[in-house]
């Protein structure tokens, strides 16, 4: 990435002065300005043969003629121009099919001005303009579609690379990275002192993929260093909108806004602190088995939890969207972007699978999250322990939306949450190597006086086989004082 003037300046006598550099399916030069829409194609063109030949960028110079390389300068200058009264970028960028990385770099070389348009590889899709991709095939931007066999070839690489693995900053030395990513923090987290050996502090990180080598002798942050450990997240044009965004509102709905809270730190730093945060927004309730300690209405364990897995399960590759937390004052939703890779129903049944492996390991080596599979079961575990409801994850918008319900009477609940949290129950009871039975539903629900709400138990449990939720563990004790129950599944 050419994020200084040092590097713009290498680049130019790079491309200039090194004999075998032509133009390619990933460098174009042009001496002056030829029309937006064109820059627009290449823009398409350059970004998905860059993503095919796996490069990271790809470059439109301006001001250098093409074979003798020749220094002529341009009067080119995306910077002050205007399209339609409209910032040249910004034109450019609603035109194109996703928030497309591109950046125009002005630089003075030997007295002229040139002008370098550094273009991102397509990453999630390929590249649009003005609904069309394209792609540079010899010397010329052509459509994509005439070339099936490249669109094709294109498409297995997007979907091949995870975007833990891509880049998110490249070309840094030790100390740079040091000054972006929070490698203190890292280690005190593993819980070990950092290695004071530099060789040995790249391969270290190298070997958990926070960082690369590159072949020009420098290193590459990734994604998954950057999303974990960055100290800013906006200094990663890859992670903008992807720090969680935490409301608190007054009431039970979005009418009245009281706190709004924008990460803008790797999860992994940051984690610790935005618990601590959320918690200070909730009431708090006195444990009565020691007056000292206070607790919130909602278990920790369950909030640090359904948190890490909306970072863990997240679709990183959809763009504008953010991991929430929005707390109101009878629940919390927990929202992360991106439909979840198995059915909701087998969240609960302690199947796990991961969308980002790299990310999910990395918190799990951080003890930031809970290992694989187990996390749900304690989840309904301390829920139940305090007798709150199950709960609840439903798709919102091609969103994960997972509801926590603070404390309600059983006779508050409405029915559904009922037989949600029979459910539940009933799962946690399977995966335990037991039964749910009628006693055993009453104490979740809290109901002390066994006698009393029995056949409320009774009517619920029915209920509950009638919605297919549940069913008799041997139906040839059924009626008998402790009929056991387990998941329809089971």
């Amino acid at each position: 990435m050419l994020d200084s003037p040092e590097k713009l300046n290498l680049f130019i006598k790079h491309i200039t002065t090194t004999t075998n550099i032509t133009e390619d399916q990933c460098l174009e030069f042009k001496t002056n300005d030829i029309g937006t829409d064109n820059i627009g194609k290449y823009i398409s063109g350059l970004a998905n043969a860059a993503a095919l030949r796996r490069k990271s960028h790809a470059y439109l110079v301006f001001g250098i003629k093409d074979e003798s390389k020749e220094i002529l300068g341009t009067t080119f200058n995306p910077l002050t121009k205007k399209e339609k009264n409209l910032e040249y970028s910004f034109y450019l960028l609603q035109r194109l099919n996703t928030n497309h990385v591109f950046t125009f770099h002005l630089v003075e070389y030997e007295g002229k001005n040139i002008v370098i348009l550094e273009i991102a590889k397509a990453e999630t899709q390929p590249i649009k303009y003005n609904h069309i991709a394209y792609i540079r095939i010899g010397s010329t931007v052509r459509n994509l579609d005439d070339f099936p066999s490249h669109e094709s070839d294109l498409w297995a690489i997007i979907r091949s690379v995870k975007f833990e693995s891509n880049i998110a900053l490249e070309n840094k030395k030790l100390d740079e990275i040091i000054a972006l990513l929070d490698i203190d923090m890292y280690y005190e987290l593993l819980q070990r002192p950092m290695p004071v050996n530099p060789d040995f502090l790249i391969n270290e990180l190298c070997n958990q993929e926070i960082i690369k080598k590159n072949t020009y002798g420098t290193l590459d942050i990734t994604n998954l260093g950057a999303i974990t450990l960055a100290k800013e997240l906006d200094t990663f044009p890859n992670l903008t909108r992807k720090g969680i965004r935490l409301t608190k509102y007054q009431g039970l709905n979005k009418n009245s806004t009281g706190k709004n809270f924008e990460g803008n730190k790797g999860y992994a730093i940051a984690f610790k602190g935005l618990l601590k945060y959320i918690h200070l927004q909730l009431p708090n309730i006195e444990n009565l088995s020691d007056l000292r300690e206070v607790q919130t209405i909602y278990p920790s364990l369950a909030i640090r939890e359904l948190i890490a897995n909306a970072l863990v399960h997240q679709d990183l590759n959809m763009t504008g969207s953010n991991p929430t937390v929005e707390i109101f004052d009878d629940r919390i939703e927990i929202t992360n972007p991106g439909k979840p890779i198995i059915e909701i129903d087998e969240f609960l049944k302690a199947i796990s699978r991961s969308r980002n492996e790299k990310l999910g390991n990395i918190m799990r080596k951080l003890r930031i999250c809970e290992e694989r599979g187990t996390g749900m079961v304690k989840t309904i575990q301390a829920l139940e322990e305090m007798h709150l409801p199950a709960p609840k994850i439903s798709l919102r918008n091609d969103h994960t939306v997972c509801t926590l319900y603070a404390y309600k009477k059983f006779e508050d609940m409405s029915e559904e949450e009922k037989i949600q949290a029979t459910y539940t129950h009933c799962i946690l009871q399977h995966l335990s190597s037991s039964y749910m039975t009628n006693s055993s539903l009453k104490m979740r629900f809290g109901l002390e006086d066994i006698n009393k709400n029995s056949v409320a138990i009774s009517k619920l449990i029915r209920k509950s086989i009638d919605e297919g939720k549940v069913k008799l563990y041997d139906p040839k004790a059924a009626g008998t004082k402790n009929t056991k129950y387990v998941p329809i599944w089971a």
